[in-house]
């Protein structure tokens, strides 16, 4: 079995939305940035995998 990590495009938007549903994860705002996540993909090239970062805010 091979995966392939690639940059999420706006396409896989609604595949993302099914498999973080699926986790039980809040999709907030994953619309708007969509593009700053990575997907991994199996051999039928179905979305297996996510991974996003979001920038925190400073804290003192």
């Amino acid at each position: 079995m091979s995966l392939v990590v690639r940059k999420a495009e706006k396409h896989d938007l609604l595949k993302i939305q099914r498999l973080m549903a699926r986790a039980g994860a809040q999709d907030t705002a994953i619309d708007e940035q969509v593009t700053k996540f990575l997907v991994v993909e199996n051999d039928e090239k179905a979305i297996i995998g996510i991974a996003g970062i979001e920038k925190g805010k400073k804290t003192d």
